[in-house]
């Protein structure tokens, strides 16, 4: 309806072709797009470069229509295309003037007022593109911005029904009123798991103006500084076991904490440490209260008694949070340039401290999971299947909901202004990307979020790098050489 308006005018550009397919569905102002791009295998391309190995065009307007059973020719997934939507949308796939321009056509679509926009409330901004085809397909997608919440992405897609055009439009309104009720349900429940949060968040409070009581002896000279064996005092009483690198010279340098996962140990991450040494930074990296020797040795994994472990992860917490203490009170140390580092159980650690402690400037969350329950009655780690038969029926579920009440998921989302940088596993065994994507869709702004070929440990290479330039970028860190073949980029901190 568009394009042929403007064969007098001699061609149309490519964002009028933009706006003539989005808003109104001009095949061929669709086609023309195509033909720009490459035609179905650069939309394909484009596709696999955005990380969807799903959705593929093979034909053109409007053959592509024809919705055959059984034909993967001219496909995709609701779940493909909400990825797609979420990296040109919300990603940085685009740039912020190309996204805010994407949405704003789909905002302006004449061609959907019947389907997701006739199901979900008045006040909510929504942005979305319709598909109709042969054998009943009826489709829409949308970006939805209720007031006050991070936005949705909804891709409904309906084929084969022999209902009117009319009921099958209904059925989508009907499906997104379901998703924008559950929504308006979850922001109610979010009212009350503010005030939960902020009962939460006083289990962290401590004596900040106890003596620290620090022990340090220097056990390791190396070419970038000073490996140190120190104890502090915990806000639960007994020593904390750390080691502190301090750089060469007199800084102020930066300061990073680090947590390690809760099957390592304070040595996990003496190696980075060293390398940021080297770029100008002090680190402290304190263990966890099982990692102690006797008499403050506390045994966690009580799943039969859960408040017990509830006691232990605080108290990991505390001891943790009393390292930001320990490292701003040294006169070495700028108080504006302090990170945090969180593997796994740190990241729990680092999400709780992002929102309680506003002392840090960003924390980089390592494989972190958003509740208990993920890894406890969720996992399909054959470990973490196994202990779950091997337990009486109800226990762990009883044990998620003792520990949820400080599940990184209900503290993420007051971290701001601190930034986040969450590093997650394409392999990870313990818990699903599910978990993942609610963890960092919780999260406040500003934040980036990395995905890596690899476990739970998070051993490639390539997540050292991005860690080290996200904190060079917020702690102004100096340029030294990350993996083997790196130029060495070294200047004075």
């Amino acid at each position: 309806p568009v394009t042929k308006e403007h064969l007098k005018e001699g061609g149309m550009t490519l964002g009028g072709l933009c706006a003539a397919a989005i808003e109104q569905s001009d095949n061929t102002a669709a086609n023309l797009l195509l033909d720009a791009i490459g035609g179905p295998a650069g939309l394909t391309n484009l596709a696999r470069n955005l990380g969807d190995n799903a959705t593929r065009l093979d034909r053109k307007e409007p053959e592509l229509n024809s919705a055959i059973p059984g034909d993967e020719r001219d496909t995709t997934t609701p779940g493909a295309i909400c990825s797609d939507m979420q990296r040109l949308l919300l990603g940085d796939a685009l740039s912020e003037a190309s996204r805010r321009q994407l949405e704003d056509w789909l905002q302006h679509n004449e061609t959907g007022e019947q389907m997701i926009r006739a199901g979900v409330p008045n006040n909510w901004i929504i942005g979305d593109k319709t598909g109709r085809g042969s054998n009943g397909a009826t489709n829409d997608i949308a970006i939805m911005r209720p007031p006050d919440r991070a936005p949705i992405l909804l891709a409904i897609y309906s084929v084969g029904s022999t209902a009117t055009a009319n009921d099958r439009e209904e059925a989508i309104a009907e499906a997104a009123k379901i998703v924008a009720e559950t929504f308006v349900s979850a922001a109610q429940n979010a009212a009350k798991n503010t005030s939960d949060y902020e009962t939460a968040s006083h289990l962290f409070d401590y004596d900040a103006k106890a003596p620290l009581d620090i022990h340090d002896t220097i056990i390791e000279e190396f070419d970038g500084g000073t490996l140190h064996d120190i104890t502090y005092t915990s806000p639960k009483g007994g020593p904390v076991a750390a080691y502190l690198v301090v750089p060469k010279g007199k800084g102020p340098f930066a300061a990073i904490l680090f947590s390690h996962w809760g099957n390592g140990t304070r040595a996990e991450f003496v190696p980075e440490a060293k390398l940021y040494a080297r770029a100008g930074a002090v680190s402290l990296l304190p263990d966890y209260p099982w990692d102690r020797p006797d008499p403050w040795h506390k045994t966690p994994n009580h799943y039969d008694k859960p408040e017990l472990d509830h006691e232990i992860e605080i108290q990991a917490v505390l001891d943790v949070r009393r390292g930001i203490d320990l490292l701003l009170a040294r006169p070495d140390v700028d108080p504006e340039r302090l990170a945090y580092v969180g593997h796994s159980y740190g990241a729990q650690w680092g999400s709780i401290l992002s929102a309680v402690d506003k002392r840090m400037k960003t924390a980089v969350l390592m494989t972190g999971v958003a509740e208990t329950g993920d890894i406890f009655l969720r996992s399909n780690d054959p470990g973490i299947v196994g202990l779950r038969k091997s337990r009486p029926p109800g226990q762990f579920e009883q044990y998620a909901q003792v520990m949820g009440d400080i599940d990184a998921i209900h503290f993420v989302g007051h971290a701001a202004p601190i930034s986040l940088l969450f590093q997650f596993a394409n392999f990870e065994q313990y818990f699903d990307k599910t978990s993942m994507e609610h963890y960092a869709a919780a999260a406040t702004d500003p934040k980036k979020v990395l995905y890596y070929d690899t476990g739970h440990d998070l051993n490639d290479p390539q997540a050292l790098e991005d860690r080290y330039g996200w904190l060079a970028k917020h702690i102004d860190l100096g340029q030294v050489p990350i993996l083997p073949g790196s130029s060495p980029k070294i200047r004075a901190p």
